[in-house]
């Protein structure tokens, strides 16, 4: 929307103008049923109302609780208010938003990559103990079959579920 919008602006539309092309712009890509498409519906019949276009902006950033649609309608305004190069302007807040985004599904993937590293770092003392069972049951013969083999693999089951505990919570940050 906001590219769109910057497009139409690009072309010497008016902000209110400009808005109606992105609703027809999106029309095409989404169905109607889309959010993004009632939300500019909306806002298309507020334009033919004529409420002001600051306010039709500030009504969807209030609407959508979104962080970036709140941005681009700040800059927005701000920018329609004070004059300038509203395009310039525009199209620099939307590098930044896109900027933004990137990072953050940057972040997110490292974020589950992490988390599966995790998991399978947790299980591989239950693979292990399971291969050396089936390979070397002298050797677990001696770890559970004895009273010292027993408190060393019960300290050990501790430690490892602690750890386990610890890593949950740690990788349960919200991005």
């Amino acid at each position: 929307m906001m590219q769109s919008v910057a497009n139409a602006l690009k072309l010497g539309y008016s902000v209110e103008n400009a808005l109606l092309q992105a609703q027809k712009d999106l029309d095409k890509l989404y169905s109607s049923q889309c959010r993004i498409n009632r939300e500019l519906q909306y806002m298309r019949r507020q334009l033919e109302m004529n409420v002001p276009a600051e306010q039709v902006l500030e009504g969807l950033a209030k609407r959508t609780g979104h962080e970036d649609v709140r941005a681009f309608t700040t800059v927005m305004v701000l920018a329609r208010r004070n004059g300038g190069d509203l395009v310039e302007v525009l199209q620099n807040a939307i590098r930044q938003l896109c900027e933004r985004m990137e990072v953050k599904k940057e972040i997110e993937v490292v974020y589950a990559a992490k988390k599966m590293e995790f998991y399978v770092m947790a299980g591989i003392p239950a693979g292990m103990i399971a291969y050396m069972k089936l390979c070397f049951p002298q050797f677990m013969e001696m770890l559970y079959g004895t009273a010292f083999g027993m408190i060393f693999m019960t300290v050990c089951l501790a430690v490892y579920v602690s750890a386990f505990l610890w890593g949950k919570r740690i990788i349960e940050i919200e991005v």
